[in-house]
């Protein structure tokens, strides 16, 4: 019993409340003190091997979908980790892919993709039928958007993405309309340096991993700045993922990864770059999701391998 009891209360005395948060959130949450690789994905994939694996969205039925940037493709996965099937391949017509990146779901109904060699957004169906596309040109100023690093999708529809050559989110309504710009350059409130993943949470908030600024940057709804997070370790956050209360970060400069409480962001653990279970530091990781069977999925794009971890917990005797 005590030997569960001295690290939470370790971790409720460091992490004193604020204005957002109460060290009391930490007792209804699992504290993970490690990251295990328990299965590793990795080699020839429906007829191509893993080239520069960028991104993955878990749909709730346990199927996911992962972007093999290299191989300018996307490939569908069931929950029991098989592929099963894939749809891409280099080109600009409707369809194909020009070194995709950041990968979510609409409700679970359609895959948006972030086609940065393209500058679009392209929609697929769940079965990756192609369905339509969102442009990031502007015939009038050809510098008005720039390469989509990041994206997200609301339950109305409304699509808010990165820009990371422009430093701002834009944000397009429900039919692909342009609607507004949120932030500008810069390393304070809500103004960003090289944008990265928006991550939407069950509060209706925006997370934006913004890497130049070495944070994350929380926006409301209407893109109005409510607070930052800085987490000690991270040098470039560049994706983050949420599951029961905890948020994790990856850090691609480093190899690290971090766990902080969601709602405080209260630092548990940090981790990396060689994880427990394997001999290989992970090498420019992109991306990170929780997978329909609790396991962590980190997408180690330099050694072009997915990561599924467990997590070990303190637990109390």
């Amino acid at each position: 019993m005590y030997r569960f009891l001295t690290p939470l209360l370790l971790l409720l005395i460091s992490c004193s409340p604020g204005p957002r948060s109460g060290a009391e959130l930490l007792l209804d949450i699992r504290v993970p003190t490690a990251v295990i690789v328990d299965q590793v994905i990795e080699g020839n994939i429906l007829g191509q091997r893993l080239n520069n694996p960028y991104s993955v969205a878990v749909a709730s039925d346990g199927s996911w979908y992962l972007v093999d940037n290299g191989n300018h493709r996307i490939i569908c996965f069931d929950a029991a980790m098989k592929p099963v099937r894939q749809t891409g391949g280099y080109g600009f017509s409707a369809g194909l892919l020009n070194h995709p990146g950041r990968i979510t779901l609409d409700n679970d109904l359609n895959l948006l993709v972030a086609d940065e060699g393209n500058r679009r957004i392209v929609r697929y169906d769940t079965r990756l039928n192609y369905v339509d596309e969102i442009e990031l040109r502007d015939d009038d100023d050809p510098f008005r958007y720039g390469r989509p690093a990041g994206l997200s999708v609301t339950e109305y529809g409304e699509v808010w993405v990165a820009d990371a050559d422009q430093d701002r989110l834009i944000v397009f309504d429900n039919v692909g309309n342009f609607n507004r710009f949120i932030g500008d350059f810069g390393y304070g409130g809500g103004q960003l340096s090289r944008p990265g993943e928006v991550l939407l949470d069950r509060r209706g908030e925006f997370l934006v991993c913004d890497r130049g600024g070495s944070r994350l940057v929380r926006y409301d709804s209407y893109g109005s700045f409510i607070d930052e997070l800085a987490i000690d370790g991270i040098v470039s956050p560049n994706a983050a993922a949420a599951d029961k209360g905890l948020l994790w970060v990856l850090d691609d400069t480093n190899g690290r990864l971090a766990c902080c409480t969601r709602r405080s962001g209260c630092q548990l653990l940090t981790t990396g770059p060689t994880l427990v279970g394997s001999h290989v530091s992970m090498n420019n990781p992109r991306d990170v999701d929780v997978a329909k069977d609790g396991r962590l999925m980190i997408v180690d794009s330099g050694n072009n391998r997915i990561l599924l971890c467990r997590l070990l917990y303190d637990e109390p005797d």
